[in-house]
């Protein structure tokens, strides 16, 4: 048997080992870094300014319609396609 922090591998008896991942939520609770906790604070901090920046937007329904067309060109462009974000707007 091979244990890892996710579960273990357990052979079975037709001679293939099966992965059984331990209980969930762990009977101990969660073990966080200092490193994630910190990084978990500074997203929930960011969060907020976000949440606080967008109240000044006079329409939040037309910049989100925007940041999403741009996503959507940008993620274009990584796979290959030449789509800009006029042609997402065009669209």
């Amino acid at each position: 048997m091979t244990v890892n922090i996710l579960g273990a591998s357990v052979m079975q008896k037709g001679g293939f080992a099966a992965f059984v991942p331990h209980t969930f939520p762990p009977t101990e609770g969660f073990v966080w870094s200092t490193t994630v906790l910190q990084k978990a604070n500074t997203a929930t901090r960011l969060l907020g300014k976000l949440d606080g920046i967008t109240k000044l937007l006079p329409d939040a329904d037309f910049f989100l319609l925007m940041y999403l067309r741009k996503d959507a060109a940008s993620s274009s462009q990584i796979e290959g396609t030449r789509a800009t974000m006029i042609n997402a707007i065009e669209a």
